[in-house]
């Protein structure tokens, strides 16, 4: 199937600062805990998805996230969004 690109919901300045950005998230595999860092940022929220696209975890309202428990999630290939003051910043994450 065809995609469509609809040029008025992109934003240029977002896309420059996110390929400056070192986005670390570590251990990656991880069992229990996922360190997070953005690179001169404070993460302000942390949604994680499973494949289908369901929100499985969704930590907001906390300024300057640097860790979170994801113990509880079955073993498997996750999305984590990270949103910053500046953006978002999207990586994938396997929980063991």
């Amino acid at each position: 199937s065809l995609w469509k690109l609809n040029l008025n919901t992109l934003s240029t300045e977002n896309e420059v600062t996110k390929g400056l950005v070192k986005v670390s998230i570590y251990p990656n595999p991880a069992s229990s805990i996922l360190n997070l860092k953005v690179e001169n940022q404070q993460i302000e929220s942390v949604k994680i998805y499973n494949l289908l696209g369901k929100v499985v975890m969704n930590l907001s309202n906390k300024k300057g996230i640097k860790n979170i428990t994801i113990s509880n999630l079955s073993p498997g290939i996750y999305v984590m969004q990270l949103k910053t003051n500046v953006g978002f910043f999207t990586k994938r994450i396997i929980k063991k």
